[in-house]
């Protein structure tokens, strides 16, 4: 009887302990903002309103819970999928858009198909939140890496267009940086050392 009762015991610690799973990641998320309260992965955040993106951008898909296949891509043509909760293999990989030429296009496979990206536009598909500080490493992805203090957090939600919509942002999770720009310092190093080198190859040319 007492061995009976300690097997019992183990077994509900082991159940206790066991992150339980939402979209195949070890955490429930319930709602973006959930997912960004959690203190194992990020250290403060808060509202974006409103957000002009433009020029190139880096993202990547860091998270999801969806009971449907959720996509992102950048054109309204679905064979150019970046990410999909199909196959999370890439989840924390950079991809770049520019905004000024694409956009970054989200879907459900069950429909919204080809919701843009535009946050200034008064719809219930996106929330936007802003890093306050250094995430620490989120170690749960396929590609480990941890975001810097500023980065965009992207919750899309796939039942924005319905009246009985969730409204937990949480279907597919990007997060998002401006692509840096090289300062005028480093393009004329830049500059230099391929005159020198354009002189060089010139030189020996000659010779």
């Amino acid at each position: 009887m007492r061995s009976m009762l300690l097997i019992g015991l183990l077994i509900g610690v082991v159940f206790t302990i066991t992150p339980v799973s939402a979209g195949y990641l070890p955490y429930s998320i319930g709602h973006v903002e959930s997912f960004l309260n959690d203190p194992n992965y990020f250290n403060g955040w808060e509202d974006v309103d409103e957000k002009d993106f433009s020029g190139e951008w880096v993202y990547t898909a860091i998270g999801y819970e969806s009971g449907h296949i959720n996509i992102i891509h950048e054109s309204d043509a679905s064979t150019n999928t970046t990410f999909t909760t199909a196959d999370s293999s890439n989840f924390g990989l950079m991809e770049t858009v520019n905004f000024d030429t694409d956009n970054l296009f989200f879907q459900d496979s069950d429909g919204p198909y080809n919701v843009k990206l535009d946050p200034n536009t008064d719809n219930n598909y996106f929330e936007l939140y802003r890093l306050t500080a250094d995430s620490e490493i989120l170690d749960y992805l396929g590609n480990p890496l941890s975001l810097a203090a500023g980065t965009i957090i992207v919750g899309f939600n796939d039942n924005g267009w319905l009246p009985q919509g969730d409204s937990d942002y949480d279907d597919i999770i990007l997060a998002m940086n401006a692509a840096p720009v090289p300062e005028p310092a480093t393009l004329l190093l830049l500059g230099s050392g391929l005159i020198g080198l354009a002189g060089y190859n010139r030189k020996k040319i000659i010779k």
